[in-house]
């Protein structure tokens, strides 16, 4: 419910609050006292458009806020899916502000939004009816939702557990309906699904093996500065150069020296056993080095092959997903719907006894949401017709209709219509 709208530097209103109770308010005042002003204030407050003249001469900006109260689920969901912060108390605070340039600025919550993302908001918060105006209650499609507001949890576990069984009730006619198609559209198919597997399975691809295959062709074809590389660096470790000694040996050399210093200061022992294993990892990393060198040899045909296998990988790409994983992907569920159309008849038995106990489970759910909307319906027709009766409508009836449709519909199986008759003698109507 609306709780308080606050109203500045509109059009004849310089400021003022509005505070609302629980129940019917009715705001009285003579022709251009303002009463219109305070509709069109909560109109703009909820998206709507307005001129110029809605602002207040000579002042720069107008400004309405409208604070609501609400537990309707559907603002939770447009909160969230905005990202917009709900309090703690179910209030809702909405600001618009009004420039004198014309340009206007919305918030809901302190959360800036669009005119559009507020007429949205706006129609699960407040309806606004005038002489010429028709919203919600004048829309017979409305009307069951309407109804179902008052019907409470009970309804509302129901229509869940229903709107599952309607989804699966697509979803398995879907499927049958692939099955059982055209038997030509449902060859064709099973021929391409056919070659679509045959061609991935021939690959034989793996996760991972487009990486492997750019490493070895980025190894193989630099295969000649490697060896270049490998060979004066086990020299200059190892192997070393006409007359010059190799790290190895000049290492051991100077370990030698160390020993004999260790052995007349035992200061030196600990120094002494670090370069002793200092050698002898230098030793290990260079005949490990020097035997990479010896099996470094140029292959053409290697180089050849790898470049062929990742030819066939990137055709397989742009053919069937942007990386090896999409194209296994895709495999999989080739396979899947191949196997599925394969067994057709088999299947569509499965599905028809699927959707046959789908089909029964619905029309209980739908028996038992008609049950609740029919209840409820009778506890609001005597609620309205007490209240216009305390409106001097003495004789005005109103009814809701309930129809059962013929096929299923998100909401069950009911067709929900307010009918009224305002003087005695009268049919009811819409």
């Amino acid at each position: 419910m609306l709780e308080h709208l606050h109203i500045k530097n509109v059009a004849l209103i310089a400021e003022s609050e509005l505070h609302f109770e629980k129940g019917l308010n009715i705001l009285t005042g003579e022709t251009g006292a303002g009463k219109s002003m305070i509709i069109d204030s909560l109109h703009f407050a909820l998206g709507g458009r307005v001129n110029r003249d809605f602002l207040r001469k000579e002042e720069q900006s107008a400004v309405v806020e409208a604070l609501f109260s609400t537990d309707n689920p559907k603002v939770s969901v447009f909160l969230e899916e905005n990202g917009i912060p709900a309090e703690e108390d179910g209030t809702l605070l909405i600001a618009r502000t009004m420039q004198a340039s014309g340009k206007t600025v919305a918030r809901v919550n302190g959360s800036t939004v669009t005119a559009g993302m507020l007429k949205e908001l706006a129609g699960e918060l407040l309806d606004i009816y005038g002489q010429h105006e028709h919203q919600s209650l004048l829309n017979p499609s409305r009307h069951i939702h309407l109804l179902d507001r008052f019907c409470g949890e009970a309804l509302e576990e129901k229509l869940v557990e229903y709107r599952k069984e309607f989804g699966r009730e697509k979803e398995l006619k879907k499927q049958l309906e692939m099955l059982c198609g055209e038997e030509s559209s449902r060859a064709r198919r099973l021929d391409i699904l056919q070659f679509q597997k045959e061609e991935i399975e021939g690959a034989s691809m793996r996760a991972g093996e487009e990486e492997e295959l750019l490493e070895q062709k980025k190894r193989l074809g630099s295969v000649e500065k490697l060896m270049r590389l490998s060979v004066e660096g086990v020299e200059l470790l190892y192997d070393g150069r006409e007359g010059m000694a190799s790290a190895c040996d000049n290492l051991g050399e100077a370990l030698r020296c160390l020993q004999e210093a260790a052995a007349l200061d035992n200061s030196l022992s600990e120094l002494c056993e670090r370069m002793d294993n200092v050698y002898a990892q230098l030793e290990d990393g260079a005949r490990e080095w020097k035997k990479y060198t010896h099996l470094l040899e140029a292959d053409p045909d290697a180089l050849e092959n790898i470049e062929e296998r990742l030819q066939t990988i990137y055709r397989l790409k742009r053919k069937y997903g942007g990386s090896v994983e999409a194209v296994l992907d895709f495999y999989q569920k080739a396979v899947e719907e191949l196997d599925f159309l394969q067994n057709s008849e088999e299947r569509a038995a499965e599905l028809e006894q699927a959707l046959q106990a789908v089909h029964e489970h619905m029309t209980a759910l739908a028996g038992e949401i008609t049950a609740i909307r029919k209840n409820t319906a009778l506890q609001v027709q005597t609620q309205v017709e007490q209240a216009l009766h305390d409106m001097e409508m003495a004789q005005a009836r109103f009814y809701i209709s309930m129809e059962k449709r013929e096929n299923f519909a998100t909401d069950g199986l009911d067709k929900v219509e307010f009918l009224i008759s305002a003087n005695a003698g009268e049919d009811l109507k819409p």
